[in-house]
């Protein structure tokens, strides 16, 4: 993974701001995070309601997308209010949110992070935390432990699941002071934790991390046969193109019965790859998300066009078993446009279209046109 950071435009920027602005790299690189996924922070001293310079936490609030960030999504943390249940051994989610509402530079402003503790109990001044689908890929199995150690030896320290949450945020803080010379560290089935002294040390140790790991699964694949091998060949990009301009007006029009949404086209080569093999539709885009970011911010199932014996241009949601899911062959249009949650079209209804190939049209209305 290329590092995005650039001396000339950050050179000029500061505290907040240049947090700011290393979330937006993050947040741009669709591999590290998904809409709304991943937070970012770092600590600093800002004067509070008495006029008293206190220790505060800027961390990026709930609900805001690191790529389009400002420095108002960032509320300010009082350290102090967060370094007094360092104390506590269990903290439920309802009674840490009120705590840290009552703990806002801002009272009443934009509510912080869930992995807010997460944050402040490291004693770093930057922290950026990612959902990066390398890690993801290695972590992701039961041997996780054992595939972190073989890929980054001692530098990073791998801890099993456990949902976000005052627990979590204690065990991450246990596992650094016992390791204190840790690089990063990995939460299985979650995502990355880094940290440095700068913001750019911890978004440059994010972006070493992540290169580190998919170099390690490029050579576990040479030789092998990725997802099974190719099920159908794969249409000549002007083809692919054509075939979604067709079919994106009656895709949008199946999903919008219920809410009006923008259909995104993604014929990148890892898409076309994964939608056209033998693996795809038969046991592999039906699964679950890769985290719990992905599950919560992704479709819970799987769009599929099928079998002309069923009725030719029909896009209805697959709701059969597994079973019927696996043997219920598809269509090569399928294999192009209508892939699983996380692999083929993104389906986004944020307000704004950023999709390359977008249908446009009310809900159920033939004639698309190109992406905004």
């Amino acid at each position: 993974m290329r590092s995005r950071w650039n001396d000339a435009e950050a050179s000029q920027l500061h505290g907040l701001d240049l947090l700011v602005y290393a979330s937006r790299l993050v947040g741009a690189e669709t591999a590290l995070v998904i809409w709304g996924g991943g937070n970012t922070s770092i600590k600093t001293r800002e004067r509070d309601h008495r006029g008293r310079e206190i220790p505060v936490l800027r961390v990026k609030g709930s609900g805001s997308d690191l790529k389009s960030v400002q420095r108002k999504d960032f509320p300010g943390v009082r350290m102090d209010d967060i370094t007094a249940l360092l104390d506590r051994s269990e903290m439920g989610d309802e009674e840490m949110v009120s705590y840290l509402a009552h703990a806002l530079q801002e009272p009443g402003g934009v509510r912080p992070s869930i992995e807010t503790l997460l944050h402040g109990f490291l004693e770093a001044p930057a922290i950026v935390h990612t959902h990066a689908d390398a890690v993801v890929s290695l972590t992701n199995n039961d041997r996780a432990h054992d595939v972190v150690q073989g890929v980054y030896g001692k530098d990073v320290i791998a801890l099993a699941y456990r949902r976000p949450g005052f627990k979590i945020s204690r065990d991450v803080a246990d596992a650094i002071a016992e390791r204190p010379d840790a690089k990063a560290l990995l939460l299985e089935r979650h995502g990355t934790i880094t940290w440095g002294a700068t913001v750019r040390e911890a978004y440059e140790g994010t972006i070493e991390l992540i290169t580190r790991a998919e170099d390690a699964i490029a050579e576990r694949k040479k030789g092998r046969r990725v997802f099974g091998g190719a099920r159908v060949s794969v249409l000549e990009p002007a083809a692919r193109r054509q075939t979604a301009l067709a079919v994106a007006p009656r895709l949008r029009g199946a999903l919008s019965r219920s809410r009006r949404v923008l259909v995104g086209f993604d014929d990148s080569p890892d898409v076309t790859e994964f939608v056209s093999s033998a693996d795809a539709c038969a046991r592999l885009a039906d699964r679950a998300g890769d985290s719990g970011s992905h599950d919560l911010r992704q479709a819970a199932s799987v769009l599929r066009r099928r079998d002309r014996r069923r009725g030719a241009g029909s896009l209805v949601p697959d709701r059969s078993s597994a079973r019927s899911r696996a043997s219920s062959p598809a269509t090569h249009a399928t294999s192009r446009i209508t892939a699983s949650k996380a692999l083929s079209c993104s389906i986004r209804c944020r307000g704004s279209c950023s999709c390359r190939v977008s249908a446009c049209s009310p809900p159920g209305k033939i004639g698309a046109r190109p992406g905004s």
